[in-house]
């Protein structure tokens, strides 16, 4: 979804390419940053990559990590969180696009999520208050706010 976001049309047949997948894979555990940092890096014009990791969800930190990276590249990014379903008991990380933010929301492209509406996300955060300090808008999954959180931060060639 990211490559297809900075021009680079992107097929789930290619999704599957690139992470050396088949259509059906019973055994694949999932992919890591770094094999996602790289599959970006091997099909885009980046100069380098890395990811920023937060100790947990701080809205605060991520909004400000993510606002940087946008206004440096002006182009999406990942970001990665812990993810709780509604039932409260499946817990996964899950990788979403970052396409807009403010000190108050982070819009993303979730594959979670219902189709967008035009260039627009599906999915957005607010600055929440204890005990929910992430609000999420437009999906059924509520952010764990002690999970690892990671934003690809990268500079276009």
């Amino acid at each position: 979804m990211l490559l297809s976001l900075v021009g680079i049309p992107t097929t789930r047949a290619d999704a599957l390419r690139l992470f050396g997948l088949s259509r059906f894979n019973p055994s694949y555990v999932g992919a890591s940053h770094t094999d996602i940092g790289a599959a970006f890096a091997g099909e885009s014009r980046i100069r380098s990559w890395h990811w920023d990791y937060h100790q947990r969800f701080n809205f605060a930190s991520v909004s400000k990590c993510l606002r940087s990276q946008l206004d440096r590249n002006n182009h999406p990014t990942l970001l990665s969180f812990g993810a709780i379903h509604k039932n409260g008991d499946w817990r996964c990380l899950h990788v979403v696009v970052a396409i807009r933010v403010t000190a108050e929301s982070i819009e993303v492209l979730d594959p979670l999520g219902l189709p967008p509406a035009g260039p627009t996300g599906n999915v957005w955060f607010e600055r929440g208050d204890w005990p929910t300090p992430v609000r999420v808008l437009g999906n059924s999954y509520s952010v764990d706010p002690a999970s690892i959180t990671s934003v690809l931060r990268w500079i276009a060639n």
